[in-house]
């Protein structure tokens, strides 16, 4: 370990009068073990009191369960939706399940591109930003269900944002309420017996 080349110095030593020397080197001596000696790990800790280990314990056995139940409870809604779907599709006749598949591709169709079209926007928001420098979390603040949206909440956005810097500038600069016209400043009286 490395070892610390500063003198620690007892602050009672000085504080007090007599011979305290040999309370000083102690606690020289003391200070210098403090640091030599490793601290304790969290392993360490854990394992001089098994409180803590089974209280941890029990809180990962709480979040494990809380964590499969949920994925369960959506395992069971996605396999009761492909079911109901299933369903529906094996009531259909040649001509509407052509249809339905038609209809199942144009919707992932169209869900890709409007993530595509969203990735775009952020991208172009984020540049925006920067030529404007401004920070790039505010490209989180927009609309991008369409291109007219966005382009709408973008100018809000961003006009709204500088208007509450310029204001803020504003006050900073403003400074404090100036003293009333014919008042001196507020000086202390001198007494005329203390400057002879």
């Amino acid at each position: 370990m490395k070892q610390s080349t500063l003198i620690r110095l007892p602050l009672q030593f000085f504080a007090e009068g007599g011979d305290n020397s040999a309370s000083a080197d102690n606690s020289v001596e003391n200070a210098g073990d403090a640091e030599l000696a490793p601290q304790q790990t969290l392993d360490d800790i854990l394992n001089s009191n098994k409180d803590f280990q089974a209280e941890i314990d029990r809180r990962m056995a709480k979040a494990q369960s809380t964590a499969i139940a949920n994925a369960k409870a959506e395992w069971e809604k996605q396999a009761q939706a492909e079911k109901e779907e299933a369903a529906r599709v094996a009531k259909m006749n040649a001509d509407e399940k052509a249809r339905h598949e038609q209809e199942k591709r144009e919707k992932a169709f169209a869900e890709r591109e409007a993530a595509v079209a969203k990735r775009e926007m952020t991208a172009e928001a984020i540049e925006k930003l920067a030529e404007n420098n401004l920070s790039p979390k505010l490209a989180k603040c927009f609309d991008y269900s369409s291109k007219e949206a966005f382009e709408a909440s973008y100018e809000a956005v961003t006009a709204a944002f500088s208007e509450a810097v310029a204001d803020q500038v504003n006050e900073k600069l403003k400074g404090g309420k100036p003293p009333a016209a014919g008042s001196a400043p507020n000086i202390p009286a001198i007494n005329q017996k203390t400057l002879i």
